[in-house]
């Protein structure tokens, strides 16, 4: 990969900062929640942060160099949440660089894949409080994550539903299926979760 321009180095940049994503979600948080070794977060939770801060740099000079539309450049924000983000993004960023005509995406369905962190990152945080806790726990806790996912989850969900309507209509012209189809799986795997609720609890707290 040619370095010398924008364009590349935002590539390369959002390749590592993917890497330690991956590394926090699938790595680091499972250690500090699962088997009580927090450090893992405050070290790779702190690389995966600057290497962030390094990428949104780097996305404002691409911006600038390439004339990138709002659109895009929250697409390259966006990517950068999820684990794998990067990587799928990079695709579209290699054909730009190649010179090849540059993806539009339903905006629909960018937005609907991010709607579903809070409830997610809520339903976490509640294992996290059984593993921890020394005794019972009231149950309302869960209405936390319920809220939420009420509030944004269900609202993903539909996005995700336009996202697909508009892609098909659009001839080609649109993209992001996979974002679009993710935002209504994420939608099903709330109710899921509480199917198997009680065997997550069990899980957490090693009994």
């Amino acid at each position: 990969m040619n370095l010398r321009t924008a364009l590349a180095r935002f590539r390369l940049i959002g390749l590592i900062e993917g890497i330690s994503c991956i590394v926090l979600f699938f790595v680091a948080m499972p250690l500090k929640y699962l088997a009580d070794i927090p450090m893992a977060v405050t070290v790779v939770g702190g690389i995966h942060g600057g290497l962030f801060v390094l990428y949104l740099i780097a996305g404002v000079n691409v911006w600038v160099v390439q004339k990138w539309g709002i659109g895009r450049v929250a697409l390259a924000v966006l990517a950068a949440i999820p684990p794998f983000g990067t990587f799928i993004f990079d695709g579209s960023l290699k054909r730009e660089q190649e010179g090849g005509t540059i993806q539009r995406y339903s905006s629909w369905a960018i937005v609907s894949a991010p709607l579903h962190f809070p409830w997610i990152f809520c339903f976490i945080m509640v294992l996290w409080a059984y593993k921890k806790a020394s005794g019972p726990i009231a149950g309302e806790v869960w209405l936390a994550p319920l809220f939420l996912f009420v509030c944004t989850g269900l609202l993903g969900g539909l996005f995700g539903v336009l996202g697909l309507v508009s892609i098909q209509h659009s001839e080609g012209r649109l993209q992001g299926r996979w974002l679009a189809w993710t935002g209504v799986g994420l939608t099903v795997l709330f109710p899921v979760c509480g199917i198997f609720l009680g065997d997550l609890i069990r899980f957490v707290q090693g009994r």
